[in-house]
C-alpha cells in the first residue's frame, strides 16, 4: 500500500472539488492506513485531525440497528414482536401502526412508515407525542410488503432501545456498543458535548461554505452521529473478523 500516492491524490481530488478537507483510513492486510488533509472549515485554517469528527448522517441508522441487535442477541428484544407490546404509546385511539408492526420491519425499511416529517416542526417534541402521531400513519405501502425507507422508522427504533435498555438512546449507544470499541462520539443533536466539523455546500464558483447540521433531539437515532473515520474503521472491524 503506497501512502504517499494517497497523500498526493487525496488532497488534489480534494481541491479540484471544493471539498475542505477530509480523513481516509484504510485497513489492509492488517495493517492500518491514515491520510489525513485539508482543513475542518473552510477559511479557518484549523486542520484535519485523526480525531476530529464528521457528521455521519444515517450511517447513524447502522448503529441505531447494530444496538438494537445486541439488544436481541442478549434476550431483550424481539425482532417480530408486535411493536405496541414494547411500547405501549402507540397504543392510542384511531391507531393505525403499531400493533402488526415488529422490529424486524422497522430495521429493514419495511415497516410501513412515511419517509419523515419536517424537522423544524418537531422541536421540543416528545417521545409519547411521537409515537402517538406514528400510531395513527396508516402503512403505505402495507406493513412487511416492500422496502420504503424511513427516518420515521429508525427514530421509533431508537425509542424501542431506550424503553428496553432504560436509558436514552445516546447513553445505551455508548454503554453498550461505542465504549467497548473504543469510540468516543459527537453528536449534531442538543445536548453540546464535544466540537464536530461543520457540513459545507458547494457554491457557484466551486468554493465551499460551511453549513452547520442540525437535527431535532427526539430523531437523533436516526443521524446524530458525527465520528471520525478511524471511528468507522473500528465498527466496521466489529462486522468483520477483524482483518
Amino acid at each position: 500500500m503506497n501512502v504517499d500516492v494517497l497523500s498526493e491524490r487525496l488532497p488534489d481530488l480534494a481541491r479540484r472539488h471544493g471539498v475542505p478537507g477530509g480523513q481516509f483510513v484504510l485497513r489492509h492486510e492488517g495493517a492500518t492506513y491514515t491520510v489525513l488533509f485539508g482543513e475542518e472549515e473552510a477559511g479557518t485554517g484549523r486542520p484535519v485531525r485523526a480525531d476530529s469528527k464528521f457528521p455521519t448522517g444515517s450511517i447513524t441508522k447502522t448503529f441505531t440497528a447494530a444496538l438494537a441487535m445486541v439488544l436481541v442477541d442478549e434476550g431483550d428484544l424481539d425482532l417480530d414482536r408486535p411493536l405496541a407490546d414494547e411500547l405501549p404509546d402507540l397504543r392510542v385511539p384511531g391507531a393505525s401502526f403499531g400493533e402488526k408492526q415488529t422490529l424486524r420491519q422497522l430495521l429493514s425499511h419495511s415497516s410501513g412508515l412515511p419517509p419523515g416529517r419536517d424537522s423544524d416542526d418537531l422541536a421540543g417534541t416528545t417521545r409519547r407525542g411521537y409515537l402517538a402521531d406514528c400510531a395513527r400513519t396508516r402503512p403505505i405501502p402495507e406493513c412487511g410488503s416492500s422496502f420504503s425507507y424511513s427516518n420515521i422508522g429508525y427514530v421509533v427504533a431508537g425509542f424501542l432501545v431506550e424503553h428496553v435498555a432504560r436509558m436514552e438512546w445516546r447513553e445505551a449507544l455508548e454503554t453498550i456498543l461505542l465504549t467497548p470499541l473504543g469510540i468516543e462520539p459527537a453528536y449534531i443533536t442538543p445536548p453540546a458535548g464535544r466540537p464536530h466539523v461543520p457540513g459545507h455546500a458547494a457554491r457557484a464558483t466551486g468554493t465551499a461554505l460551511p453549513v452547520r447540521q442540525t437535527l431535532p433531539r427526539v430523531e437523533a437515532a436516526a443521524g446524530a452521529l458525527a465520528l471520525s473515520a478511524a471511528d468507522l474503521l473500528a465498527y466496521g472491524l466489529l462486522h468483520t473478523d477483524g482483518a
